[in-house]
């Protein structure tokens, strides 16, 4: 508060007064400070409809008409200076008053980066494997054969929230390998798929658990004996990891291994990626790398033993959708 203002006041009056309570004590001030007459509130301030000086005696009031007009002008001019520099000062004090009630601006908060994105879908992701298996037929040796590219396709899913997670995939590939001596020739589908569910234990890091399922679909035959087809299938309990930190605003990796089975030959699995991601549109992400399954399989056609291992790896690349 000023000092000019607040000698208009008691000097009792408290100095952290609100604006309200200011006003109304400066009307008083007004009405009291040898001023008697009539203090109304105006759509600008304070306007004094009436002034009158009591306590003058009354030999002064019967002054000469020229003495008595002089004194009153004066006294009007004094009244009116005082008047406008109370006005002033109210004004300055309300405009301060809805400075300070403007309401603080509060900053947008700042965006997260594309690649930091909760859902993502992928479509279609293309394997190209090339296949290393070692195979015994019943009534046969062992063998093995190899092979070239050969065609596969994952669609996959994966949610993040909090510090959870959930993923699925499914992938279908289909290879043949064989060898001239001794003669072996191997056809193989494998149809794969798995649902985990992860906790994360680190920024990125995420332990998982879940279940996959693995389909064969073999058929083989060594020199010249009959073809063999088998075609075993189940679903196994699976653990993994998965890690996924983000590398920048648009770029973030993707690593992931899992192995499924019961323990021992009779069947199990082991599965892993690692792909780079690209985010250049908000719901788009360009994906490639490398992946790999193998799997170990025993069994019996009639009496006889079967014995499967086998090994796919190759590039993947395809596209996300991203939430």
């Amino acid at each position: 508060m000023s000092r000019a203002l607040r000698e208009f006041l008691p000097s009792t009056a408290p100095q952290d007064v609100s604006l309200v309570e200011l006003l109304q004590q400066l009307m008083t001030c007004c009405a009291t400070k040898g001023q008697a007459g009539t203090v109304r509130a105006g759509p600008v301030g304070v306007i004094v409809t009436t002034v009158t000086i009591p306590g003058r005696d009354a030999g002064a009031a019967r002054q000469g008409s020229l003495g008595s007009s002089h004194s009153d002008v004066r006294r009007k001019v004094i009244e009116m200076n005082a008047f406008r520099s109370l006005l002033a000062g109210c004004l300055l004090l309300l405009a301060s008053g809805l400075a300070f009630a403007q309401p603080a601006q509060v900053p947008p908060p700042p965006s997260s980066p594309d690649s930091a994105y909760d859902v993502i879908i992928y479509p279609i992701l293309g394997w190209l494997p090339v296949m290393g298996i070692d195979f015994t037929l019943p009534d046969n040796p062992e063998s093995d054969a190899d092979s070239g590219l050969s065609g596969a396709a994952f669609v996959a899913f994966r949610w993040e929230f909090g510090r959870f997670a959930v993923s699925g995939d499914f992938n279908y590939a289909g290879a043949s390998a064989d060898r001239t001596s001794p003669t072996a020739e191997v056809e193989l589908d494998l149809t794969s798929a798995g649902i985990l569910g992860g906790f994360k234990i680190v920024n990125g890091l995420y332990i998982e658990g879940g279940a996959r399922y693995r389909g064969l679909d073999v058929r083989a035959s060594v020199e010249d004996s009959p073809e063999v087809t088998w075609e075993p299938s189940r679903w196994d309990p699976a653990i993994g990891f998965t890690f996924r930190p983000l590398l920048g605003s648009h770029w973030r990796l993707y690593s992931h291994i899992d192995w499924a089975g019961m323990g021992g030959d009779n069947l199990s699995s082991v599965y892993g990626i690692a792909r780079i991601e690209w985010v250049p549109l908000e719901h788009l992400a360009l994906t490639g790398g490398y992946a790999f399954t193998t799997m170990r399989a025993t069994g019996e056609i009639g009496s006889e033993e079967i014995r499967l291992d086998y090994t796919l790896h190759g590039p993947v690349a395809g596209f996300g959708i991203p939430f």
